[in-house]
């Protein structure tokens, strides 16, 4: 998902390109006459003008999504989104429009809102590239299966071109897709992962407890990879809640459908993972005191 943001100081303009093209599609709107792009700006302009403080009081949201999220992301998803991102940057007391674009190939929508909201007041613009990325990241986190903003997208990968540290994600990956589908839980997953793809793994805890999971890492042939490096869909959290999602819809063997929580455990089974974890081999060097160090050269930090 790609987030744009631009400020202006007409209506009109703005208005009319997101409203005018051909395919254009009203998903939403606030304190405005939808159905005339003419009708729109006066309205936006009716409350704007009242501030004479604010010069540029157009504020226009642009988000795409990746060509292969299409059959993924419905109208219903976009406007979940797009009500989101305007209540994440202050304009939920203002006016706006969300409007769907179907003239390219990726799917894509606009908002437009105004600097000045129905109380007359200024809304702060301050940060708001940093607020909006960091929504971003929020709302990728909640959309796991659509794809991140610059990331890969490991179903369409090309895998006759993948080579080195590349192929090892793959591989992993791949195997991921395979076994999740098989496991009951988080240790039959590395379990099965380890005894049928050789792929072995490492738990990371939280600073300070012995129980709390935060992250997982995959080895396979010489290779650490961090979960969220392979895919986002293969994060700790998110390996978890698509585990959670197989129990509710009774895809995996003898579970109960009862609905976990997708927050980081608090582990039961403490004993099964100290065991699964003193099987998996470390590298180490010896420092000039002789004492061993763990060599993380070849491996990424954990996500948190």
């Amino acid at each position: 998902m790609i987030c744009k943001i631009v400020q202006g100081g007409g209506f009109g303009g703005a208005i009319d390109y997101v409203m005018s093209k051909d395919g254009a599609e009203l998903l939403d709107a606030k304190d405005v006459r939808s159905n005339d792009p003419k009708l729109v700006a006066k309205d936006f302009e009716m409350i704007s003008n009242q501030n004479k403080r604010v010069k540029k009081p157009v504020v226009h949201f642009s988000v795409s999504f990746h060509k292969d999220d299409a059959v993924k992301i419905t109208n219903d998803k976009m406007k979940a989104i797009a009500n989101k991102l305007i209540d994440g940057m202050g304009f939920s007391n203002a006016q706006y429009i969300v409007v769907k674009h179907t003239d390219a190939a990726h799917p894509h929508f606009h908002i437009v809102t105004s600097k000045v909201d129905l109380d007359i007041n200024t809304i702060s613009d301050k940060h708001n590239f940093l607020k909006l990325n960091k929504l971003r990241v929020e709302i990728e986190k909640e959309y796991p299966e659509l794809t991140s903003a610059g990331g890969k997208n490991m179903e369409s990968t090309n895998t006759k071109n993948l080579k080195g540290k590349d192929a090892v994600k793959y591989k992993i990956y791949i195997a991921i897709k395979i076994e999740i589908q098989k496991s009951i839980n988080i240790e039959a997953l590395l379990k099965n992962l380890e005894q049928t793809h050789g792929i072995k793994s490492e738990l990371k805890f939280r600073r300070g407890s012995i129980d709390v999971i935060e992250g997982v890492k995959f080895h396979k042939d010489n290779t650490w990879i961090s979960g969220s490096k392979i895919d986002k869909s293969c994060s700790y959290l998110n390996l978890l809640k698509q585990l959670n999602e197989n129990k509710l819809n009774n895809k995996s063997p003898n579970v109960n459908t009862t609905k976990p929580s997708t927050k980081p455990l608090t582990n039961p089974n403490k004993n099964i993972l100290a065991n699964m974890l003193s099987k998996i081999p470390h590298q180490h060097t010896e420092n000039t005191n002789g004492v061993k160090k763990r060599n993380k050269t070849n491996e990424e930090e954990l996500e948190r």
